[in-house]
């Protein structure tokens, strides 16, 4: 490997590490939240209600922030940084800031009017769907600070500064930690009014998470100020933002419909639907998240120069990094579901009869891990070559897809069906973007099958491991599942990265001696 690019690669690991350290506490926390929601509401209507009534503002967040308009911003940040300066720059997120809040206090208006008027006019009763209605009403607001805070986290990744958009949703789980442990102990006497003290952590946090990004942005120059005039490469990135917007609205209806449909299915299936996803994404999180957020940058510098080679060097380095984490972490999900709720999360009102009924879910939703992660690393691809209509179109067959499945299989097989829909409309997205990105960038070197199986090699023998070992018996106490799980986790990922290892497994090869090099020279100065 040549060594410019293996100095790039290894500053984009140091920043995934970086990233996905800072992102490890905060699924840490995420998870110790979601133990204390389930621990105080169970699987009952109010978990599912709340779990319905957070997506709505999460789906914005993924329209308005995170999603569309930060990935239309940041090619069009990127470039407007490295030919005009930071300043124009700077400017250029001011303009996309304004028109983003008076866009939000609109819908803020629009759906809360939507919303109370039936739910005030004695419309709707006290079953799930009007606890749904109620913390609706209450948890919308919260698009307001969290998609201005995405698109600050945007300008600070282009600019290389990683750490604090990956630790701002810490706060968000603090707080809402902080409600369950607080107000909601002392003054909530109901299900619902526990659900009515977390939904204010959420706004609360929401606050807090807009505040650290702006402050570090800030320390950059940065000045905030409201900008309503109009430039070329603002119009350049509206015209981005439109199918970007089309593809994620696509991809955040996917998600609607399945809870959706779960939550006519019955009063405990969003519940373990979404208990699924939530352990899904602590890998997805720390590591294959973590890695599309620092490459995405860089596939815009690749593209936005013509650097196609680089561009596809860089691509399947990443992709190769990612599956070697899935795969084995949709071994552990899938073999060590039952123990790890029963460890974890059997409190209160979530019992070991509640964990035998998620794992199962857990076992088929995890199942589409692999592919979640190169479906978001593919995306970025597509998106870095400014190609906003690839991921729209694919977004929508995806869409079909997902409901057909879910429609078909719900009904023989209720919420597991709904899991298992969601897995293959998954691998759906990551064909039909693979082929397309192919034919843009063409195949290049050949190396990356042979990488892939090597992680299949090492997936398999870690997969014998844990298959081999007796399960804990139904009287075992949490202290006994907590060891087992303990020493379990580190020997399997031990086996699995000494057989990466022997195998000459490229990022391990390329990276590690890289890394020891590095620290021992520093440690010698």
């Amino acid at each position: 490997m040549p060594k410019s690019l293996l100095e790039v690669m290894r500053k984009n690991f140091k920043s995934i590490v970086t990233v996905s350290t800072s992102t490890l506490g905060s699924r840490i926390l995420g998870l110790l939240r979601d133990v204390l929601v389930y621990a105080h509401l169970g699987l009952s209507q109010t978990n599912s209600a709340f779990i319905l009534a957070f997506t709505f503002p999460n789906l914005f967040r993924r329209l308005f922030g995170e999603g569309a308009l930060s990935s239309a911003l940041i090619p069009v940040y990127a470039e407007v940084n490295q030919k005009e300066g930071p300043d124009a720059a700077f400017r250029l997120l001011n303009r996309t800031l304004t028109r983003l809040l008076v866009v939000l206090v609109f819908l803020t208006l629009l759906v809360g009017t939507i919303i109370a008027i039936p739910l005030y006019s004695g419309w709707i009763d006290e079953s799930r769907y009007g606890e749904a209605s109620r913390l609706g009403l209450l948890l919308f607001p919260y698009i307001i600070p969290i998609c201005l805070a995405a698109l600050l986290a945007g300008a600070l990744q282009v600019l290389g500064r990683f750490f604090t958009p990956a630790i701002t949703p810490v706060f968000l789980n603090l707080f809402m930690i902080g409600a369950l442990a607080g107000p909601a102990v002392w003054f909530a006497q109901t299900p619902f009014q526990k659900a009515f003290w977390l939904s204010i952590g959420v706004l609360v946090g929401g606050a807090v998470q807009l505040l650290l990004p702006a402050i570090d942005l800030y320390r950059r120059g940065w000045r905030p100020a409201l900008d309503f005039s109009g430039t070329d490469s603002l119009r350049k990135l509206q015209l981005l933002f439109l199918p970007a917007l089309a593809g994620a609205a696509i991809l955040q209806i996917n998600i609607l419909v399945s809870r959706m449909l779960a939550f006519f299915l019955n009063d405990d299936a969003v519940a373990l639907l979404y208990l699924a996803a939530r352990l899904v994404e602590l890998p997805l999180g720390i590591f294959a998240i973590a890695a599309a957020t620092v490459l995405f940058p860089e596939f815009a510098r690749f593209a936005s120069s013509g650097n196609t080679e680089g561009l596809r060097r860089s691509y399947r380095h990443g992709s190769a990094l990612v599956a070697s984490i899935t795969l084995p972490a949709l071994i552990g999900l899938a073999v060590l579901g039952d123990t790890i709720f029963r460890a974890v999360f059997a409190w209160g009102l979530f019992d070991a009869q509640d964990a035998s009924l998620a794992a199962p879910v857990l076992a088929i939703f995890a199942a589409g891990l692999p592919f979640y992660a190169q479906s978001t690393l593919l995306s970025r691809a597509h998106q870095a070559r400014q190609d906003m209509k690839t991921p729209v179109r694919v977004a929508a067959w995806v869409l079909l897809a997902n409901f057909v499945f879910s429609v078909v299989l719900m009904v023989p097989f209720g919420v597991h069906g709904l899991a298992a829909a969601n897995s293959l409309a998954a691998v759906v997205q990551v064909v039909l973007l693979q082929m397309r990105l192919r034919k843009n960038i063409g195949d290049g070197e050949q190396w990356m099958p042979v990488e892939l199986w090597k992680v299949a090699i090492a997936s398999v023998a870690m997969l014998g491991f844990l298959l081999c070992l007796p399960s804990p018996s139904l009287e075992a106490s949490k202290a006994q599942l907590l060891l087992r799980l303990g020493w379990i986790i580190p020997s399997s990922i031990a086996l699995y990265g000494i057989i990466l290892y022997g195998l000459r497994f490229a990022p391990i090869r390329d990276f590690l001696p890289a890394i020891l090099r590095n620290r021992k020279r520093n440690r010698s100065q």
